[in-house]
């Protein structure tokens, strides 16, 4: 519509059959005037009431009842009639003003003027849904409108359980990144009973990146969730003290017993055997466990007992001397089974 209406409302009217355009104040709390007819504020115009004392704020006319104005993906203005049964398209005067990459976005309010899929910068992604059992659909609303066609979208995932036990954010993964559409299908199961994933949307262009409502996310963009492919056994999440730890299992009895351990409530001392350097499916760790050489006990050594954040912060000692690991705090969370 052009810079001149960047910040300003429009509003259209059932009686007769006009739009109007108001202009907010810095704080946009209330409408500032100019004219000396609007400074009573006062509806005073009853000998003219589609004319008088509306030279400052009338947009347009002859749109009958209108019953909606929607900003469309290529950034035009739309107006339903009700009474005229017609869809107006309203857009800037062609060459009314400076438009270097021909967006439709003057040159003075496009914050990209050289790229005509951007010219505005994205804001925080509104109306995120869910729908459907596995495989799951996640959906937004596109910001093509208001930011421009080249808008794309980064989605972060992560397990319920270990955002409350984390209290934040360490265990959470990228899902996709950079995507043009605005939806994505999640192939994981669903969650057991009792738990959940939760997703957040952020959507980027030229201009700059919105937010996934969460500062720490913002800041630094959490690993591409590695394991989202991978087949023939399950992520197995454990809860560890105040830590968590997830983990790709193919041994069947032990992700058999880790469901049952779940479905009751009861815990049994994972024992893994075999500690190998290097990230896999859990972001947070740059060490994983041999996905075979797995099991579950009633006891074992306290050698092998601690944190995750020891093998972390000890790597050596734990990968070349221990070997193993045994935390005897270790509550199963969650089991996602992909056999």
């Amino acid at each position: 519509m052009g810079c001149g209406q960047l910040h300003n409302l429009l509003v259209g009217d059932n009686n007769c059959g006009q739009m109007y355009r108001f202009v907010p104040n810095a704080a946009r709390d209330a409408l500032t005037f100019t004219s000396m007819a609007l400074q009573d504020r006062v509806a005073d115009n009853s000998a003219g009431i589609c004319s008088a004392e509306m030279s400052e704020i009338l947009f347009g006319a002859g749109f009958g009842v209108i019953t909606d104005l929607e900003n469309g993906p290529d950034g035009k203005l739309y107006v339903v009639s009700l009474s005229k049964g017609t869809v107006y398209r309203i857009g800037p005067k062609p060459g009314a003003f400076p438009d270097s990459d021909g967006d439709g976005a003057g040159d003075a309010c496009d914050c990209a003027p050289s790229d005509a899929g951007a010219f505005g910068a994205p804001v925080e992604v509104p109306r995120l849904r869910v729908a459907g059992a596995a495989p799951t659909t996640i959906g937004w609303d596109s910001q093509a409108a208001a930011a421009g066609t080249a808008t794309a979208y980064t989605t972060v995932t992560g397990d319920l359980v270990s955002l409350r036990t984390d209290h934040g954010f360490p265990s959470a993964c990228t899902l996709a990144q950079g995507s043009a559409a605005t939806s994505l299908t999640e192939a994981r199961p669903d969650p057991p009973a009792g738990s959940g994933y939760y997703y957040l949307v952020r959507a980027e262009n030229t201009c700059g990146n919105g937010t996934f409502g969460e500062a720490a996310l913002d800041a630094t963009l959490p690993p591409g969730c590695p394991c989202s492919a991978l087949a023939g056994g399950a992520l197995i999440s454990f809860r560890i003290v105040n830590e968590s730890l997830t983990v790709w299992v193919t041994n069947g009895p032990f992700i058999d017993r880790a469901k049952q351990l779940l479905a009751t409530g009861t815990r049994q001392i994972p024992i893994f055997d075999t500690l190998l350097d290097g990230r896999a499916c859990d972001p947070q760790w740059t060490w994983h466990v041999d996905p075979q050489n797995v099991s579950f006990a009633d006891a074992a050594i306290e050698l092998c007992d601690g944190l995750p954040s020891y093998i972390e912060a000890n790597k050596a000692y734990w990968l070349g001397t221990v070997g193993s690991y045994c935390p005897w705090a270790a509550v199963v969370t969650s089991v996602e089974d992909r056999r």
